[in-house]
């Protein structure tokens, strides 16, 4: 009796620290390089779901890369970049020829010829930068600081009537296009924070999330643009995670959502859903 209960502590002494013995310098490649550190460039085919306040929800397929730079140890820094416009501009591409002479049935019985709502990256993309204040065997923990720029527009053309007061064109008779605030081109900072957790040997997550305040609105739209220059800045929250494989193939999925605390209250979300490959 006392033999078999010792060789079970035994085996459960050693299977824990088989376990906490791992961490992100114990995750090799075959070819003897660390996974987590390998990595620098991910190609990725995404699905893309978005949505708003006023607008039908749009879906597309598309495909996009981004780079990322990652350390493990105690004060390493981690950095990530992409530009979503890449694979947006697939997506409009593929949504303007879905859509061409179709017509979608909006809320409250207005007939919506067109609605489109963007929330994506501009020409300088979105930048993260963490730093590891947490590097305790399986765990990395970094804060940091998100920057870069949004591209946010909501594109209405409705058929009889406005669905929404818009202010200063109280009069306004449907048929016509008009993109309502928040839209346009913004700068923005924020906060940053990044966790990795070693599952196995080969095998880790990362999750993340930052909340962005726009710094300065630089241009607005052009074109049937109802201005509203007192209109307040909006902010968007983001968060994710990622998967890692030792294929080196990766799952991911991220939320972003657009605060918007003028009189619109103009929601905008987001959701990724990518599937892809790390070298």
């Amino acid at each position: 009796m006392n033999k078999n209960l010792l060789l079970s502590l035994l085996f459960v002494t050693g299977s824990y620290h088989l376990a906490t013995a791992q961490n992100f310098n114990d995750m090799v490649s075959n070819s003897g390089k660390n996974l987590f550190t390998e990595g620098r460039f991910k190609i990725f085919f995404r699905y893309t779901h978005m949505s708003g306040t006023y607008t039908e929800p749009l879906a597309m397929p598309t495909v996009n890369f981004s780079i990322r730079s990652d350390r493990s140890h105690k004060n390493g820094l981690r950095y990530s970049y992409e530009n979503s416009t890449i694979g947006d501009g697939i997506f409009t591409l593929f949504r303007g020829f879905k859509r061409l002479n179709n017509g979608t049935n909006g809320s409250a019985g207005t007939t919506v010829d067109h609605t489109e709502k963007t929330l994506a990256s501009g020409l300088v993309g979105w930048h993260k930068i963490a730093m590891n204040v947490l590097s305790r065997g399986r765990l990395l923990v970094a804060p940091g600081i998100s920057v870069g720029d949004h591209m946010i527009s909501t594109t209405l053309r409705t058929g009889s009537q406005a669905i929404i007061p818009i202010v200063g064109h109280e009069n306004y008779i449907g048929g016509s296009t008009q993109t309502i605030d928040p839209a346009g081109y913004y700068f923005y900072a924020g906060p940053y924070v990044i966790a990795s957790y070693v599952i196995n040997r080969r095998l880790w997550i990362d999750a993340y999330a930052n909340y962005d305040f726009t710094v300065v609105k630089a241009f607005h739209p052009k074109k049937n643009y109802v201005k509203n220059a007192d209109y307040p800045l909006p902010t968007v929250w983001m968060c994710g995670a990622d998967l890692y494989t030792p294929l080196k193939v990766f799952a991911g999925v991220r939320y972003a959502k657009m605060n918007d605390t003028g009189i619109y209250k103009n929601k905008a979300q987001r959701i990724d859903v990518s599937v892809g490959y790390h070298f």
